[in-house]
């Protein structure tokens, strides 16, 4: 497992490394399938951020926090994360399959706008990721969502068989997107 601890506007000390490792021993205890930790500890004026992603196979894990002090900031974002991995732990132990896991790839494509001349505008594909979509029920969805981190995720619903995706609202709820065909 690679630990990788990067400190901004700031000099590492190694009392914080200790500190940080010490904490740490909790998560790898409930989760050892970990293979990479990556921390990022930034100081500004006033606050101090704590961000931490993990990756284990086929899963990534984030979470962070800030407060006023670095040692709380990395404490809190170890608990967040802790609490993360044992509500996912518990959700797959207990989870019962309703379909056999099946994949299917599906690709998702960045388009930036490029200007051509006067009154034409073409579009240019500037990167492109592969995803695997896996079939769950939209609560799997939100979980998905809330422990990668990220704006959205796209899953094969297991009730209706079509795509749909989940988004985190600005209020901290959740939108669901249904195509209609």
């Amino acid at each position: 497992m690679n630990i990788q601890i990067t400190a901004r506007n700031f000099e590492l000390s190694s009392e914080l490394k200790d500190y940080i490792n010490e904490k740490l021993k909790k998560i790898k205890e409930h989760f050892p399938e970990i293979i990479d930790i990556d921390i990022i500890l930034q100081k500004e004026k006033y606050r101090d951020k704590a961000e931490i992603t993990i990756h284990a196979m086929h899963q990534r894990m984030y979470s962070e926090e800030i407060t006023k002090d670095m040692y709380q900031s990395i404490s809190m974002a170890i608990e967040k994360m802790d609490k993360n991995i044992r509500k996912f732990k518990t959700k797959i132990q207990t989870k019962k399959k309703k379909v056999p896991e099946q994949r299917i790839f599906g690709e998702h494509q960045i388009v930036h706008q490029e200007s051509v001349g006067e009154g034409t505008e073409k579009h240019k594909i500037v990167s492109t990721e592969a995803l695997v979509v896996k079939p769950m029920s939209p609560d799997d969805a939100i979980m998905d969502l809330e422990l990668n981190g990220k704006a959205f995720h796209i899953f094969l619903n297991v009730e209706t068989n079509q795509f749909n995706v989940v988004y985190r609202l600005i209020d901290g709820n959740y939108g669901l997107i249904i195509p209609k065909m």
